[in-house]
């Protein structure tokens, strides 16, 4: 047997300390040392078995071999070995890819003409085409702010004042990110880029408080680009509408900057994406904000209003427009209840349409590419050749297809994967679906070995197309059978219907898994006695059988260890089906043949056992082909219809978290934001009553982003609770410079009514101008983008918000201010 070979062997190689001698005061060990000097005397050591001496050469045959691979790598069906480099936390990665990739070609000129050096995988191409993409969506940002500037203003100076404040803000920005150590990247562009819109903000609403004094003092309204005749001069208007809205230009600041506060205190994936980006928009804002207070009210009493009349269209907001929406707000003020009833039907509204109709959360991450694994699982013990051949059947059939960018295989013993890419032109259109349904009749050839062929990416998600398993179920119950049972129930039901396929009530929960299967041998305890046997003594002579290796161990030869394996001669063509022709001794030595007393089944299971708060969970996985609002509204129904008795559950997790903590998180920030936003305005005005009508902006904001979701059929991912988060601080901006302008005026003694009326008519031009050029800001990262990208959900979610709060403000927030007395 094997385990007389190996005794064989391992009294063959002794090394042993077996007593001391003495020699006078010096003690010296004794050891008893025993090693082949070569391995021709391996084949002539002693064996004994039965009485019967024979040399170990007659049944075994030393081999001299290379150790086999414990796993094989390959690149587009070519032999590769990886190198993967890392950079250090905090170093910039572009700078490390260029260092890099100048050394390696410095290496490659000493490579043989055969060996090539390919870059598998290299975040920084992305980077570099983001960037680059960032840059020219805020060029193309700056252009749409200057035109509506230019359209309200009516002034190439006072323009091109709002606009420079933007590169003096940038260039201070810059240097505060020096002091907050902050570096240039992606993330912090990005904040730049979102921040373009409401870094002229700031500027916009002092520019046009002075423009309005002037053409006061001027005593002609509507009139620019004349220097003043009389009353007071150039400096001092600017010092005074820069004070006038200094409070509320302040205040609007503030809450922006609070919103993101808590975003310091992310934890995980989401201190990562965000932290940086939320640094990146207070440290703008806050230079805006500066500038604002110096540069703005400087440049705009040197050159804004110098000049000759500018020969631009009309104002959107000229004494015309002014008068109708004087006229509006006495209609709304005399029917304010009506008004604010309309207001909160809209905002019912618009949130039955979101629970219902918006799909929230998605599988996918941002910026990841739609990819095919296939992969395959092998029974235990089976060789690496084996899984290499399931790997190079599919490799043959997919390597080299002009639609195919790289296919990149992994093979170990028992296991087999694949990732093939595709070119961005290839990724949403009909080309992965269909290599994913061939490549899924492909696997269904092979039996016994578990073989998954899944899609993942947007890709799969777009277009009604199918993916990786689109939904999970999960039943939790007490007792692992009953769980199992109710399980397999739901899959059967899931099954029946047309449009569901894949279905696996076997699932632990991770996709990349498969169905796992396993070989059961069942020995009939009651045959066993007939023979002479026990179940120890079957298991004891098949072990060897059953093993690719009885043993590894060490021999030393000529003073160098030597490692070596023991197996029997053609172990690699073992197929399952040998087990019934294996044969056990009795206690009489009679061959006994493995069928006559067990049999052999395969069956799927788990993976793995889980339990949740005690109960076993049980996963089933199954794609829906069809768009993701009609397979939801099935899985709502599927969970809402079956009932399971006391003690079990069926549930449906949410996608796109990548856990309930970030979730939670993403909830705590939100509330903190509206909290800290309370607080600022509340210091800052005085009061508590005057802060919960400028919050109202925030609901007023929702409407819009409820409703933009729901026409453009985006799921709202978590990117668009940070945009949630970040309309907390903006739409506040609108609704702090009417009330404080409201406030001035009612200080000033004029009457309730006439105060609202006038306040928010000499407000409407800088609220629209605010609103529009963050809007027209984000246009860039809207239009023509990648709807999977991290930043369009938190752009597409701004501009909705805005949209809806910036009329609301201007039509409902009049009404709130005479509800009450004073």
């Amino acid at each position: 047997s094997l385990a007389d070979i190996q005794q064989t062997l391992s009294s063959a190689q002794i090394r042993q300390q077996v007593g001391r001698l003495s020699n006078g005061a010096q003690q010296i060990d004794l050891v008893l040392q025993n090693f082949a000097a070569e391995v021709a005397e391996i084949e002539k050591l002693q064996l004994q078995k039965n009485g019967v001496a024979f040399n170990l050469g007659e049944v075994v045959q030393p081999q001299f071999t290379s150790v086999p691979p414990l796993s094989v790598t390959r690149i587009d069906g070519k032999p590769a070995v990886l190198l993967q480099i890392l950079r250090q936390p905090g170093a910039n990665s572009l700078r490390i890819a260029d260092a890099v990739y100048t050394k390696l070609a410095e290496l490659k000129k000493n490579f043989p003409g055969e060996v090539r050096l390919l870059n598998a995988q290299d975040e920084t191409i992305r980077m570099r085409e983001d960037l680059r993409d960032l840059l020219v969506r805020s060029g193309f940002s700056l252009m749409v702010v200057l035109l509506v500037l230019l359209l309200f203003l009516r002034s190439w100076s006072s323009a091109l004042v709002v606009l420079a404040t933007i590169f003096f803000a940038v260039l201070l920005s810059l240097n505060l990110f020096g002091f907050l150590n902050l570096g240039i990247n992606l993330l912090t562009l990005a904040g730049f880029a979102l921040g373009f819109g409401m870094l002229v903000d700031n500027a916009i609403v002092v520019v046009e408080n002075i423009s309005r004094l002037r053409r006061e003092a001027d005593g002609e309204k509507g009139r620019e680009g004349e220097r003043v005749s009389g009353g007071l001069g150039e400096w001092e208007i600017a010092a005074k509408g820069t004070g006038e809205v200094g409070v509320a230009i302040f205040a609007s600041t503030a809450t922006t900057v609070v919103a993101f506060i808590p975003f310091l205190y992310l934890t995980g994936e989401l201190r990562e994406y965000y932290q940086s980006f939320a640094l990146a928009v207070c440290a703008s804002l806050a230079a805006s904000l500066l500038v604002a207070f110096t540069l703005t009210p400087t440049l705009a009493a040197r050159f804004s209003f110098y000049g000759k009349k500018t020969k631009l269209p009309h104002s959107p907001t000229d004494p015309t427009t002014q008068a109708l929406y004087k006229r509006l707000l006495g209609i709304i003020l005399k029917w304010r209840w009506a008004t604010i009833l309309l207001a909160l039907a809209a905002f019912g509204g618009a949130t039955y349409i979101f629970l219902k109709e918006v799909t929230r959360g998605s599988p996918w991450k941002w910026g990841e590419e739609t990819y095919i694994v296939v992969w395959a699982r092998l029974p235990t013990g089976a060789q690496l050749e084996r899984a290499d051949a399931i790997a190079r059947f599919f490799e043959e059939r997919v390597v080299g297809q002009s639609q195919v960018e790289r296919v990149f295989t992994r093979v170990s013993a028992e296991y087999a994967n694949l990732r093939i890419t595709f070119p961005q032109a290839a990724q949403f259109s009909a080309y992965p679906l269909i290599m994913k349904e061939q490549l899924s009749v492909l696997a269904s050839r092979f039996a016994g070995i578990s073989i998954g062929v899944y899609g993942f990416g947007p890709g799969f998600a777009i277009g009604g197309g199918g993916s990786a398993p689109q939904y999970r179920l999960r039943v939790l119950g007490y007792n692992y059978n009953e769980t199992k049972k109710f399980a397999e129930e739901i899959g059967r039901t899931l099954a029946r219907h047309p449009r569901v396929r894949e279905v696996n009530t076997s699932s632990a929960g991770w996709y990349a898994e498969g169905e796992s299967f396993e070989t059961i041998l069942t020995i009939d305890r009651e045959k066993l006695p007939a023979y002479g046997l026990t179940v120890q003594a079957v298991m004891a002579q098949l072990g060897a059988y059953l093993r690719e290796d009885y043993a590894r161990q060490e021999l030393i030869i000529n003073d160098e260890p030597l490692l070596y394996r023991i197996k029997f001669a053609d172990f690699d063509k073992f197929e399952l089906q040998e087990l019934f022709r294996m044969t056990a001794r009795g206690e009489r030595n009679q061959p006994v043949h493995l069928a006559e007393i067990a049999h052999i089944e395969e069956r799927p299971t788990q993976s793995r056992i889980a339990r949740e708060n005690q109960q076993y969970q049980r996963w089933v996985t199954f794609e829906f082909r069809g768009p993701w609002k009609l397979g939801n509204r099935y899985v709502e129904s599927i969970v809402k219809n079956t009932h399971l008795p006391p003690g079990y559950k069926l549930e449906q997790p949410e996608w796109g978290w990548g856990s309930a903590e970030e979730e939670k998180e993403l909830w705590i920030v939100l509330a903190l934001s509206l909290i800290l936003i309370f607080m600022v305005t509340a210091a800052l005005f005085e009061s508590l009553k005057q802060p919960f009508i400028i919050m109202t902006a925030v609901p007023m904001a929702l409407v819009g982003v409820f409703l933009i979701f729901w026409l453009t059929d985006q799921p709202f991912d978590r990117s668009a609770y940070i945009g949630v988060v970040l309309l907390g601080g903006i739409v506040v901006n609108n609704a702090i410079i009417m009330v404080d302008h409201i406030n001035q005026l009612r200080r000033h003694g004029m009457e309730k009514h006439e105060a609202i009326i006038t306040g928010a008519a000499d407000r409407l031009r800088p609220i629209l101008m605010t609103s529009l050029t963050t809007i027209v800001g984000l246009l860039p990262m809207v239009i023509a983008a990648d709807k999977t990208g991290l930043w369009y959900a938190l752009a597409l979610a701004t501009m909705g918000g805005m949209t809806s709060s910036t009329l609301l403000v201007l039509l409902v927030l009049p009404a709130l201010c005479a509800m009450g007395k004073s």
